[in-house]
C-alpha cells in the first residue's frame, strides 16, 4: 500500500508567519522558519529579489560566508546572516505553494 497523499495533513505547513527582521548594519541577522509534519520534504531558503538559493536542508549552497543555517528537531530551521550590510536588504522566503515570506 501507498502513501495517501490526498489529504492536506500529508503535507508540511508553516506553524507560524515569518516576521520581518530589521537589524542595523553590522549586527548579526536569524530568521526563523517553523514547519511541522516535514517528513521527507527539505526546507530551503532563497533570497528573492536575486532568485538565490541560501540552503537546502542542512546544506548551505550560497558562496557567501556571512550566511549559515540551523535547526531544531527539523521542525524549526534559522537563517543567519552576520555582519548585515546594506546589500542584505530584501525578501527571503522559504518556498511553498503558499510561500511564507520574511523581508528584511
Amino acid at each position: 500500500m501507498g502513501t495517501d497523499y490526498s489529504h492536506e495533513s500529508s503535507f508540511p505547513r508553516f506553524v507560524e508567519p515569518i516576521p520581518n527582521v530589521t537589524v542595523t548594519v553590522g549586527r548579526d541577522a536569524l530568521m526563523a522558519c517553523v514547519v511541522e509534519n516535514l517528513r521527507g520534504y527539505k526546507v530551503a531558503w532563497v533570497r528573492v529579489d536575486t532568485q538565490t538559493i541560501l540552503s537546502i536542508h542542512h546544506n548551505v549552497i550560497t558562496q557567501n560566508p556571512r550566511i549559515s543555517i540551523s535547526y531544531n528537531d527539523h521542525r524549526s530551521w534559522y537563517l543567519h546572516i552576520t555582519n548585515v550590510q546594506e546589500v542584505d536588504r530584501g525578501w527571503y522566503i522559504t518556498p511553498k505553494h503558499s510561500g511564507s515570506r520574511n523581508k528584511f
